[in-house]
Parts: structure tokens; sequence; C-alpha cells
């Protein structure tokens, strides 16, 4: 490996460092082993191995912190609206139902704690079959190219359709009215197309 294929590959594991992304640790061993790699490291960053580490570290706990925040505000809302739902506060997830014009939805709401994202996904209650799942596929390619955010998704071993979405609250502070406008906006496209997706499926 010539000198510029190192330093290449050193930025990019500063990079997933500073994205909060998972480094392979046996990289960081042999980092922390090779004084000469520490040193070409130290250059190239501004700082050692381990003080980026820890800075990230420490990061990390920061955004766990106001994760968890954000999670209780959830649950707090739903307590005040008087819904129910069952929760997992060791992973923050959240699943309830609603009774909407054309279905009942499962709603899982879950929080990802460092990179800060709340995922909503809608269940439906259309499987798909291996008879029909090419159709099925298309037509959620279909309905997927006129959604203005989020997509339908078919889990291929299950058969299961849902509804997904993903926005993310950094440095964000927990506003209600928005919340319920993400949730509400991801409860509109399976109970609109809830009769022709289990048409398809074969569930009448």
């Amino acid at each position: 490996m010539t000198d510029e294929e190192l330093e290449n590959e050193l930025r990019i594991i500063i990079r997933q460092i500073e994205k909060n992304t998972n480094t392979i640790v046996d990289y960081i061993d042999e980092l922390r082993e090779d004084s000469e790699l520490t040193e070409i490291f130290k250059d190239i960053s501004g700082e050692t191995l381990d003080q980026m580490l820890t800075k990230q570290a420490e990061s990390d706990e920061n955004r766990k912190r106001e994760s968890e925040e954000y999670y209780r505000n959830i649950k707090e809302l739903m307590d005040k609206k008087g819904w129910y739902y069952t929760s997992i506060d060791e992973v923050m997830i959240i699943a309830l139902s609603f009774g909407l014009t054309n279905l009942i939805a499962h709603v899982f709401i879950i929080i990802e704690p460092v990179t800060q994202v709340v995922r909503i996904n809608v269940v439906i209650p259309a499987m798909t079959s291996d008879d029909n799942i090419t159709e099925v596929k298309s037509l959620l390619s279909d309905l997927n190219y006129e959604c203005r955010f989020g997509a339908f998704l078919c889990d291929n071993e299950s058969g299961t359709i849902s509804y997904y979405y993903a926005y993310c609250f950094f440095s964000q502070i927990f506003n209600a009215e928005v919340f319920e406008n993400y949730l509400y906006s991801c409860l509109s496209p399976p109970d609109d197309n809830y009769e022709l997706l289990s048409e398809l499926c074969g569930n009448n």
C-alpha cells in the first residue's frame, strides 16, 4: 500500500468515526499498535485516534439522552390523547393500532438514538404470496412514484406490506403537532390504497 493509499484509507476511517459509522475494530487495533500509523493518523486528523473515539463516544451519549427525551415526549403525547400503545423502552419502540376508513393499521414507531432518526412503519393486513408477489411489487412501484414522501415496502420473507417513512430530529425540539402530521401522513397512503392492495393480494 502506497503512502497515498494509506492516507486515503485513514481519511475514510476518520469520516466514518465523525459520521457515527461503526469502524472495523481490528483496523482500530492495528492503528493503535503501529506507532508510524498513529502518527500519520494524528497528522491527518489533528488529534489521536483515542481522542477522536472518546469525543465521539461522548457525542453518542449526548445524542442518546436527547433521543430518550424525544421518545418520552412521544409517549407523553399518546398518553395525553388516551391512545393505547405498547412500548419497549430498552430499544425505544412504540407499537399501536389505528382504525381507519378501510382498515385497521398496525403502527411501529422506532427511535434510532445515535442517528436521531424516527422511523414510522405502518403495516397493513394484506399479505402477498409467491403467486402474486411480482404483481404486488409492480403495483407498489407505481404507488411509490406518486408518493410525495415515504414508500410502500414488501417483505420478501413474510409477504407483509407496509408504508414506511423516516425523518431526522437532530438538534430539534419535540413538536407534538409536527409529529402528529408525520404520523397521519403515513396513515393516509395505506388507507387510501388498501382495497386495491387487498384485492390484488387475494385477501378479499
